[in-house]
C-alpha cells in the first residue's frame, strides 16, 4: 500500500507605509523560512534578501538594486530557480566597496 504525504506552506506578507509614503517596510514570513547562506564576499552566514526586499531595506527602487549588482556594489547569488538573492551586509554601505 502506497502512502501519500501532502505538505502545504502558507506565506504572509505585511507592507507598512509611513504617513508620507516615503518609507516602506516589508515583513515577509517567507523570509524566515529561507535558509541562511554563506556569503563568500563578506565571509559571513546571512539570510539573503530578494531584490524587492533589498530595495525596501535600502529605500531605493528595485532597478537601483539591479544597477548596484551589475556594478559589483552588492554581494549576491543567483538561486537554482533564477532568483537573485542579495547579501544584507552589503546593503549597509554599497558605495564603500
Amino acid at each position: 500500500m502506497k502512502r501519500r504525504t501532502e505538505i502545504s506552506i502558507e506565506t504572509d506578507t505585511l507592507l507598512v507605509l509611513g504617513r508620507s509614503g516615503e518609507h516602506a517596510l516589508n515583513r515577509s514570513h517567507e523570509r524566515h523560512l529561507r535558509p541562511s547562506i554563506w556569503c563568500f564576499s563578506c565571509g559571513d552566514h546571512v539570510r539573503p534578501l530578494t531584490t524587492d526586499e533589498a530595495a525596501l531595506q535600502a529605500h531605493v527602487t528595485s532597478l537601483t538594486i539591479f544597477h548596484w549588482v551589475e556594478s559589483d556594489r552588492l554581494h549576491y547569488i543567483e538561486s537554482s530557480d533564477g532568483l537573485l538573492l542579495i547579501c544584507p551586509n552589503s546593503l549597509k554601505a554599497p558605495f564603500e566597496m
